[in-house]
């Protein structure tokens, strides 16, 4: 498995440094990943840290061709850390601490990474299968390298994961409208705003987050539905078994689903100032559904 983070004393600080910037960041993915095993906490905090470092280029930084060097500079940092040559920062360190207990595929770094860079001018998604790529390419990707810190390579898991991917991926352009408009950029798909017939000036969007809310909802379902149908089968099959393993990583689908709970309840008005606050109900719904993992 994916180390625990229980080596030397600069694997140890590199991983609670990794965990702490998570916390900071990506509150919600922060507890999602609590539920984790520990065992494999150094590959756990090492992918969510190096999700945080990349998607906050876009955030940080104006000039794209600074953009695209700090791309630069991760690419090759993962790609020197899978040949034992880790760059003296904390996600690589931890990373490489993982790849000294466990196998992970350098190729979803590697799709992050391009999905992250080619984004980085983009003002626009033109579809909803766009909006759904972007979250399949990172959220999902993430979700596919904790399954291997677990030791779990099915293609059923990957599909149950990329259905909650692309949920996340959708929930977090939904969540960006209100940060993206300041700077005249639209995180909705131009299809969905042409539909409604609405522009990046309207505040009256309602229409068109609930029409891009219920694609995001449609994938946790999806996923639900999977997991229901191989709990359902009779007897111990190994489906069955990989879903134990693999329940805890499938947690990163509460948070979303909670999301678009309280966005229904704000009756998909994104300007809504409670659904940028921290929802506390996050915790209790991960606790509560931590043996059924979604």
């Amino acid at each position: 498995m994916a180390g625990a983070g229980g080596g030397s004393a600069a694997v140890q600080r590199a991983v609670a440094h990794c965990q702490a910037a998570v916390r900071s960041s990506d509150w919600e993915s922060y507890m999602a990943a609590l539920f984790l095993p520990t065992r494999a906490w150094s590959a756990t905090w090492a992918v969510r840290a190096f999700n945080v470092e990349t998607a906050l280029v876009r955030d940080h930084v104006k000039d794209p061709t600074i953009g695209r060097m700090r791309f630069a500079f991760w690419r090759d940092a993962v790609a020197n850390t899978f040949d034992g040559r880790p760059p003296d920062h904390p996600v690589t360190v931890a990373l490489a601490d993982a790849l000294e207990h466990g196998e992970l595929s350098q190729s979803w770094f590697r799709r992050i990474l391009t999905a992250r860079e080619n984004d980085l001018l983009a003002t626009q998604y033109n579809t909803v299968q766009e909006l759904e790529n972007y979250g399949e390419n990172t959220a999902s990707s993430l979700l596919y390298l904790h399954l291997e810190s677990l030791g779990v390579r099915d293609t059923q898991m990957d599909h149950i994961a990329s259905h909650i991917g692309k949920a996340h991926g959708i929930a977090t352009a939904i969540r960006g409208v209100p940060a993206n408009i300041q700077y005249r950029k639209m995180s909705l798909p131009s299809e969905v705003m042409a539909k409604h017939l609405v522009s990046a000036e309207d505040r009256a969007l309602k229409d068109a987050v609930l029409d891009v809310a219920t694609t995001a909802n449609n994938h946790i379902s999806t996923a639900r539905a999977h997991i229901r149908d191989i709990r359902a089968k009779p007897g111990d099959t190994r489906e069955k078994a990989l879903l134990e393993v693999a329940s805890p990583v499938l947690l990163f689908g509460i948070p979303c689903d909670e999301f678009l709970k309280s966005l229904e309840k704000a009756q998909f008005d994104v300007f809504n100032g409670r659904l940028a606050q921290r929802n506390w109900r996050v915790p209790f719904s991960l606790w509560r559904r931590k043996k059924l993992g979604l």
